[in-house]
């Protein structure tokens, strides 16, 4: 047979266990919302790297596209002066397409001259920032 004391102390162990069930439980809640708001942050990171990633492979994009535009009008540009210096082995159309550039440009210096500035551009738009 249980004696009141005995009842006394399980009910006192009882009460205590119900104590600590109940802190478990805040703390457990406290933890889901700092792991709700980790999501929440991680998930805004990423959606910036996303952007990020995203703006970096435009500009990547554009600095390709200049330096291909700069590179094609430099090979015009070399060809141009391989048909007026070396015309007499050179296609007669290419050279008078050549020629008609170069006058275009006002002479073959400044042909020239345009081409390497447009390449430097390029190459200057092309460094990483």
């Amino acid at each position: 047979m249980t004696t009141p004391i005995e009842v006394l102390k399980h009910t006192k162990a009882l009460g205590d266990a119900s104590y600590a069930l109940e802190e478990l439980a805040r703390q457990l809640a406290k933890a889901e919302a700092a792991r709700v708001e980790a999501a929440k942050r991680i998930s805004g990171l990423e959606a910036d790297l996303i952007a990020y990633s995203s703006e970096r492979e435009a500009r990547q994009a554009d600095k390709l596209s200049a330096l291909r535009a700069a590179l094609e009008r430099s090979m015009v540009a070399l060809d141009d002066w391989l048909h007026m210096y070396a015309a007499d082995q050179c296609d007669p159309a290419k050279v008078l397409e050549s020629a008609k550039r170069i006058a275009e440009a006002g002479a073959t210096l400044a042909y020239i001259a345009s081409a390497q500035q447009q390449n430097r551009a390029a190459l200057a738009s092309g460094k990483e920032k």
